[in-house]
C-alpha cells in the first residue's frame, strides 16, 4: 500500500488549528491549492458522517475536485477522511493533531 505522511510543528494550540479546519469558507486563506470547499451533508454535531467537495488547483490551471467523507472525528485531537472515487480505488487520509 502506498503512504504518504507529512508532519509540521506550528506554534498554535491545537483548539485554534481545529477551528481553522472547520472553517471552509476561509481555506483558500491559508491553502494555496484549494478553490473552495463545498458542505453536502453536514453530519452530525461532531461532522462525522460529513460530505465534502474539495476543489482544487490542478497543473495549467484547470480545476480538479474530490469527493471526502469525513469520519472517526474527535473534537481538538483529528479525523479520518476517505477520497472517494468512481472506480472503487478511494483513499483514507488522517489528520491528528
Amino acid at each position: 500500500m502506498l503512504k504518504h505522511e507529512f508532519s509540521m510543528e506550528v506554534p498554535h494550540s491545537a483548539a485554534r488549528i481545529w477551528a481553522l479546519l472547520q472553517d471552509y469558507d476561509h481555506w483558500t486563506d491559508w491553502s494555496e491549492m484549494v478553490n473552495r470547499v463545498d458542505v453536502l451533508w453536514p453530519g452530525d454535531e461532531h461532522q462525522n458522517g460529513r460530505l465534502r467537495r474539495v476543489f482544487f488547483v490542478l497543473p495549467e490551471g484547470r480545476t480538479g475536485s474530490s469527493l471526502e467523507l469525513v469520519t472517526e472525528v474527535t473534537p481538538e485531537r483529528g479525523h479520518t477522511y476517505t477520497m472517494i472515487s468512481r472506480d472503487g480505488n478511494d483513499h483514507l487520509g488522517h489528520v491528528r493533531l
